[in-house]
């Protein structure tokens, strides 16, 4: 939309004439809404993950993993929300988009569609494990490793 006004304004004389000035212009346009963070949802490794625990100490931390990987192990103080539940998102709409949430899934994968609808929702704080549980048990392993 942005792109279809940008070239009406600058058709024709203006067109050949300011160049430079188009470019600029749909630069500033197309770059202004990337921020690398997928919309709402930034998406961190494992040891940021464990670090925004510390710095949200209310944040909701969402496992999406099934209840049995859940019961087997989870971080303290997550709650189970498995992705495939028939009320997940009647869940999510019950929630404060402003509120602080810090996710997770196996691999990332699910987090991914977390996300998305999320963000249909407007969450505004969403953070997310680029990779998942099992990036975060490499991370732990790696901490708990004597030096």
């Amino acid at each position: 939309m942005y792109l279809c006004g940008i070239l009406i304004l600058f058709d024709g004389f203006f067109m050949r004439k300011n160049i430079f000035l188009l470019l600029t212009v749909m630069a500033t346009v197309f770059l202004s809404g990337c921020n690398g963070t997928d919309g709402p949802v930034v998406w961190v490794k494992a040891d940021d993950f464990a670090r925004l625990v510390k710095k949200y100490p209310g944040a909701l931390i969402i496992d999406l993993r099934s209840r049995d990987d859940f019961d087997v192990d989870h971080w303290p103080g997550a709650v189970p929300l498995h992705y495939e539940h028939e009320e997940f998102e009647g869940f999510l709409r019950q929630l404060s988009p402003r509120q602080v949430y810090l996710m997770y899934d196996y691999n990332g994968k699910q987090s991914k569609k977390v996300a998305s609808i999320m963000e249909g929702l407007y969450f505004q704080k969403v953070y997310a494990v680029r990779g998942g549980w099992e990036r975060i048990q490499v991370w732990q392993e790696k901490e708990l490793r004597p030096s």
